[in-house]
């Protein structure tokens, strides 16, 4: 290990003694510091899409008037669209299996479907009105009294019509995300600086 970090240092120049070296080194460990520090606080602060899921945060499925947007709706247009099912309000059995079996894989396809029927889509074999109120009994339990905005003050992040509230594993992936990024990239600029720059200085020796 010695070894290792004796090369990537390249200690044997005895860089320490320069005053300039040593300059660089305070200049590039403040801006180093600082970028890990915001990225970390940013991070912790701001949950990550990309990484909430089931094991790592607490779920509740949102209210329909609460994420069924004009938006969302153009978006369940548009994806039945794209598997060539026309927008007519009325679904058969084998449309509505076609439309599950191809929705994107990050959408779920129970609350996708739950959407459709919010949205007036008539399901073949479905009681319409029936399924609303089983549906929105069913919102209703899981939050029973809380809106879209006490959601997201608390802290609460909204993502395919379901609440993530990151628990301890979210915030220990992050960190460690951040330890392993932040080792990785000190490594590579230390290469750049001592095989790259100081290089074209000092040569091999």
């Amino acid at each position: 290990m010695n070894k290792i970090k004796s090369w990537i240092f390249r200690e044997n120049l005895e860089l320490s003694k320069k005053w300039w070296h040593r300059f660089i080194k305070v200049i590039f460990f403040g801006i180093f510091l600082v970028c890990v520090l915001s990225t970390a606080i940013f991070w912790l602060l701001e949950p990550i899409p990309e990484l909430l899921g089931k094991y790592n945060s607490t779920i509740e499925f949102a209210h329909d008037n609460q994420y069924s947007t004009a938006e969302d709706k153009q978006r369940i247009v548009t994806e039945m669209l794209k598997i060539g099912i026309k927008n007519d309000y009325k679904l058969s059995k084998q449309q509505v299996k076609i439309i599950l079996d191809n929705i994107p894989e990050n959408l779920n396809k129970e609350a996708f479907l739950d959407t459709l029927i919010m949205k007036d889509y008539e399901l073949e074999g479905v009681d319409t009105a029936q399924a609303k109120q089983d549906i929105e009994k069913k919102r209703s339990q899981i939050i029973p009294s809380k809106i879209s905005k006490e959601f997201e003050k608390d802290g609460w992040y909204l993502k395919d019509g379901i609440y993530y509230y990151p628990n301890f594993l979210y915030y220990i992936e992050v960190l460690l995300i951040i330890t392993l990024g932040s080792f990785v990239i000190f490594i590579i600029s230390a290469l750049i600086y001592y095989w790259g720059l100081l290089y074209v200085v000092y040569g091999k020796k």
